[in-house]
């Protein structure tokens, strides 16, 4: 297996009786700014909002499993933060980190 030293990843827990880990992920190599075709093909609800700055598009996608579990994906080329498989209760208190993420692209401003 490769490993890509150039790509970092953390994961945070969220305070809850329930285990909600939002993960986020920077990197040349980490992601293509789209969320898992497993996690849209797999959902009986989904939407996503696009967000164009200039060349930099992102993705916020989020949808729901047959189950009720939730899942979000907010990302761009080499950078994202996700959640999947929490319980909606949880869903909103992590929506409103991702509410609060700033879009702005860190290079050519």
């Amino acid at each position: 297996m490769e490993y890509n030293m150039d790509d970092q990843e953390r994961v945070f827990n969220l305070s809850s009786r329930r285990k909600a880990f939002p993960l986020q992920g920077v990197g040349l190599g980490w992601s293509h700014g789209v969320a898992l075709d497993s996690d849209i093909w797999s959902s009986a609800e989904h939407v996503e909002t696009v967000y164009q700055n200039g060349a930099i598009r992102t993705i916020d996608g989020r949808g729901k499993t047959p189950g009720g579990k939730l899942w979000r994906f907010l990302g761009q080329f080499g950078e994202t933060l996700s959640y999947r498989d929490v319980e909606p209760a949880d869903a909103v208190t992590l929506d409103k980190l991702f509410d609060g993420a700033c879009v702005r692209p860190r290079f050519g401003r």
